[in-house]
């Protein structure tokens, strides 16, 4: 992560792509208690991913695929998933 440990700012989509890219398909991404509020998560294969506790809110996470993530205590306030 290349934030500071101080930095709570919300992760882009396009830094989060990156952490895809770089996480092995076998391997568990963990983004517990991330910031994410207000990014754009739309189409992306997010299969089996640890959100626990992590702010979602107002993100985008239209025909995201959500299977086997976990959303345990996530906010997903104004969170868009249709």
């Amino acid at each position: 992560n290349s934030q500071p440990p101080e930095d709570h700012s919300p992760i882009s989509r396009k830094e989060f792509v990156r952490f895809l890219l770089a996480t092995p398909t076998k391997s568990e991404l963990r983004c517990q208690g991330l910031n994410f509020s207000g990014a754009d998560l739309s189409r992306l294969d997010l299969r089996y991913i640890n959100f626990k506790m992590a702010n979602l809110s107002r993100c985008n996470l239209t025909h995201a695929n959500l299977c086997g993530t976990n959303l345990e205590r996530a906010d997903l306030s104004n969170a868009n998933l249709d």
